[in-house]
């Protein structure tokens, strides 16, 4: 496999690469990830297929999907809204206050 596009302790995020909305949201949050916390892929990627299909998860045009710890035994992926979240808290303030409210939101 090459390797994903994602270094250290960085998360990757998949999403769906022809979507408008998902395209400026991940310019969102380029604009505001001063840390180079997070990087992003299509989910049609082929670099990304392989860990995909190690969670059983096929490419969902209609969700985000972000996956943390790659390559090690605490490797998972994250869907939807706890993407979101997630990706939220590894921005600087205020986001991550705003990532622990939407957690406590049901």
């Amino acid at each position: 496999m090459q390797d994903p596009p994602q270094i250290g302790a960085r998360m990757l995020v998949l999403f769906d690469g022809h979507c408008g909305f998902c395209n400026a949201s991940i310019r969102w949050f380029l604009r505001r990830d001063r840390d180079d916390r997070l990087r992003f892929a299509p989910s049609d990627d082929p670099r990304v297929a392989e860990i995909l299909t190690r969670h059983g998860i096929a490419p969902d045009p209609s969700s985000i999907l972000v996956a943390r710890n790659i390559g090690t035994p605490a490797e998972e992926i994250l869907i939807r809204s706890n993407a979101a979240i997630a990706m939220l808290a590894t921005l600087p303030a205020p986001w991550p206050t705003v990532a622990a409210a939407f957690r406590i939101i049901p």
